[in-house]
């Protein structure tokens, strides 16, 4: 068996917002924006975690959430401080759906959407 660790890095598909999704992470490639204005590929990461990102195309099958539906998928992300990204979070004008809250055994936790529809699960492990 192979010791070599496999990490799985999400790609999600933006609705057009106004907002840029380099607005908020501390990381953000240069994006690959297309000829009609659309975001074609951005990567972004916070701590070890890292994800792509685009616009919607029909034609590759890529999608944003449905805003009418619960999320299908939450994206879970162990911060060092929760509070301190809430605050960042709630100071973008994002409403938070739950926390920051202690929740043993997961930690310190909190859940909001983000302004192109994604469920995030913050956690911060409890000493």
């Amino acid at each position: 068996m192979s010791s070599r660790r496999t990490s799985a890095s999400p790609t999600r598909g933006l609705r057009s917002t106004g907002t840029s999704p380099c607005s908020a992470p501390r990381s953000c490639s240069t994006p690959i924006v297309t000829d009609d204005g659309r975001i074609g590929h951005v990567e972004l990461a916070v701590g070890g975690g890292r994800w792509m990102m685009s616009a919607e195309f029909a034609s590759a099958g890529v999608a944003a959430p449905d805003a009418s539906r619960g999320a299908a998928v939450s994206l879970h992300l162990e911060v060092d401080d929760v509070d301190a990204l809430c605050e960042r979070v709630v100071a973008a004008g994002v409403v938070l759906d739950r926390g920051p809250e202690d929740s043993p055994p997961a930690g310190r936790v909190a859940v909001f959407r983000d302004p192109f529809g994604h469920r995030w699960f913050l956690n911060q492990p409890l000493d």
